[in-house]
């Protein structure tokens, strides 16, 4: 049960950075698209020293390619 915990976690945390970048860009009257939402994560990601935090963007990326 454990793995699945930290799956749903794990799965949360992608949805919640994809999901500012998406606040983010439209606040900022940007198109919201996928390259967009990439360009935005992988900022994200070399602002960040956090391994976990890269390893969130490093996947949220994947699934917006």
């Amino acid at each position: 049960m454990k793995g699945a915990e930290n799956d749903y976690a794990l799965f949360e945390d992608v949805r919640r950075v994809i999901g500012r970048a998406v606040v983010v860009l439209k606040k900022s009257n940007q198109d919201v698209n996928n390259n967009t939402v990439g360009l935005i994560l992988q900022e994200y990601a070399g602002e960040n020293s956090n391994l976990y935090l890269n390893r969130i963007y490093t996947l949220a990326r994947d699934i917006m390619k």
